[in-house]
């Protein structure tokens, strides 16, 4: 299963996370971090036996649930043994996780409001799952789902990400969360998928569902606690041999519950007097007390164009407890 939970706080908390990063340097979970695990299980002479079952991606098969049967059977005693698992043909994972290369008039992945569905479990715990459809005509590659307390575009609080897809032209494909606590307050669930519109698609519209309010809770009436914030202090600018500049700027979340995605944009000059944009990025979710860097490794001024400007949410689409922090600039001397 190539589905790296890593950036999943159902899966580990932050601070797990951490650990999993410096003990286990690679990027990717499987084979890299997989192949580390497993040399360090043997140099360590652990009495754990790790197996890799080829091509079945995200199913459990019912060889590998005799595998752990006759593993635990194996090892009711004293002595440690090491069972023959099950081996399946090797499967390249190209052939398994095609990348299509299609046009992106060709993908549609959509969700609705009707089907995103709520499950009550407890006054505190809830459940949510999403039907998303493909209503293109070519296949569309792995793409993100992320699930939302309340609505994401106005501060909503992040609560799990999951990864979906491929889903063939016309198929549907469900995806859910584990049982998730809504604080109080709280009373809406939200879905966006492909959040970093790395997909590309005929319709962007259509990514986003949030269900009905949930009966029963109350929906807080407070400010909103979400604060996007840049600082002079923040914005670096470093000339490369070329002539153009590479350009960084550290983006906080002063607030107290998790930002969602938003804009960030760089101009030569002052926007609010003419300035010329350079470069439009996207940038976050930030997690409340966290820090993003956004930048971009070759700005080019044109004569008489001496100041890079930074404005992180232009269009001012996120709700914030503080709108007057969303821009800073710096001269570049002797341009």
């Amino acid at each position: 299963d190539r589905n790296d939970t890593l950036l999943s706080r159902e899966a580990w908390r932050e601070e797990e996370a951490d650990i999993i990063r410096k003990a286990l340097a690679a990027e990717k979970m499987m084979p890299d971090r997989w192949e580390l695990s497993r040399k360090i299980y043997s140099q360590q002479k652990l009495p754990a036996q790790l197996v890799t079952y080829n091509g079945v991606a995200h199913e459990i098969k019912k060889q590998m649930q005799h595998d752990v049967m006759d593993f635990f059977k194996a090892n009711s005693g004293e002595r440690f043994v090491r069972i023959k698992p099950y081996e399946y043909p090797f499967v390249k994972f190209k052939e398994i996780r095609p990348k299509y290369k299609t046009e992106s008039t060709k993908i549609d992945i959509a969700i609705d409001d009707k089907d995103l569905v709520v499950t009550k479990l407890s006054d505190e715990l809830f459940q949510a799952v999403i039907r998303i459809y493909n209503k293109g005509s070519a296949p569309s590659p792995e793409f993100g789902v992320y699930f939302y307390a309340g609505d994401p575009d106005k501060g909503g609080r992040l609560l799990a990400t999951h990864a979906a897809g491929p889903i063939m032209p016309g198929g549907s494909w469900g995806e859910g969360t584990h049982p998730q606590r809504l604080e109080p307050g709280e009373n809406t669930i939200s879905v966006v998928v492909d959040p970093g519109n790395k997909v590309e698609e005929s319709d962007e519209t259509n990514n986003k569902a949030s269900s009905k309010p949930i009966s029963g809770r109350q929906q807080m009436k407070s400010e909103i606690s979400v604060d996007l914030v840049v600082e002079d202090n923040g914005l670096s600018i470093e000339e490369n041999p070329n002539g153009s500049f590479h350009t960084v700027i550290l983006i906080h979340n002063r607030g107290s519950v998790p930002s969602p995605q938003f804009r960030v944009n760089f101009y030569a000059g002052d926007p609010d007097e003419g300035g010329r944009l350079l470069s439009e990025h996207g940038a976050g979710p930030i997690m409340p007390g966290d820090v993003w860097g956004e930048g971009h490794p070759g700005l080019i001024l044109r004569p008489g164009e001496n100041t890079i400007a930074v404005v992180i949410d232009p269009d001012n689409k996120v709700e914030e407890s503080n709108e007057t922090n969303n821009k800073v600039s710096k001269v570049i001397p002797e341009i």
